[in-house]
């Protein structure tokens, strides 16, 4: 899809370079990536999962992932979300709360964090 020319596998491409960018300026141990199960996020997840593939094909090191659960998530969406960390190997963290109460918790636990990718 990146390299098909069209105007969505330029946009591709382009998402694509700058989760590159991001593993070429931090190490895989300070990035995280935002993942709640919709689509924007899967999409992310899936061209981070593919530019650390690439990046590091030898390394078993897991993807970290941030997981901002709702009050009341569906059982359905609990369920892709096991089922996607099981298929990409991630490390999923769960906060409860919004995003930015999330990523303020995040931070003070994983202090050496420097990057969330978000979708």
């Amino acid at each position: 899809m990146a390299e098909s020319g069209s105007p969505l596998g330029q946009k591709v491409a382009a998402s694509l370079r700058t989760v590159e960018e991001g593993l070429e300026k931090y190490s895989l141990s300070k990035i995280c990536v935002g993942f709640n199960g919709g689509k924007d996020c899967t999409a992310l997840l899936h061209l981070s999962y593919a530019a650390v593939q690439r990046r590091y094909p030898e390394k078993l090191e897991q993807l970290q992932s941030l997981y901002v659960r709702t009050v009341l998530p569906f059982p359905e969406m609990e369920e892709f979300i096991q089922d996607t960390a099981r298929r990409y190997n991630l490390r999923i963290r769960v906060v409860h709360g919004n995003i930015k109460e999330a990523l303020g918790i995040l931070k003070a636990q994983q202090p050496d964090l420097e990057a969330v990718l978000m979708g």
